[in-house]
């Protein structure tokens, strides 16, 4: 969301500076396209953080190219909670191998928000 605004304000001024005001608003239309483009083309590639902790949970969702249920394990980042891989796929034969395209990845970005781990809390020690 950030980056849209951000290709959207750039494309505001370098359309002014070049073109006037109708440069402007042709500007903010292309760059608010190039912002989004760029955020969802890096959110696609995102890899774990080296060292980082990862969690792996289940969740039953609907295969879009294959119009059926599926009982998928996806892997996020436990600190920050970013959706990162598909791990298992019920759909997929052999089901550690999935070769597709991961679509129910990108839908798990944008209808359930990262979650970070919960913490462990630790019992006070009692002398």
């Amino acid at each position: 969301m950030v980056t849209t605004f951000v290709g959207m304000f750039l494309g505001l001024v370098l359309g002014t500076l070049v073109a006037g005001p109708a440069g402007g608003v042709l500007g903010i239309m292309i760059g608010g396209v190039s912002g989004m483009l760029w955020s969802t083309g890096s959110s696609a590639v995102l890899r774990a953080r080296q060292g980082a902790r990862l969690v792996r949970e289940q969740q039953r969702l609907l295969c879009m190219p294959k119009g059926q249920v599926a009982m998928a394990t996806f892997v996020r980042d436990a600190q920050n909670g970013q959706w990162l891989d598909v791990e298992r796929c019920s759909l997929c034969t052999p089901e550690g191998e999935v070769g597709c395209e991961k679509r129910c990845l990108l839908l798990m970005r944008d209808t359930l928000p990262g979650r970070t781990h919960p913490v462990e809390r630790r019992q006070p020690a009692t002398a």
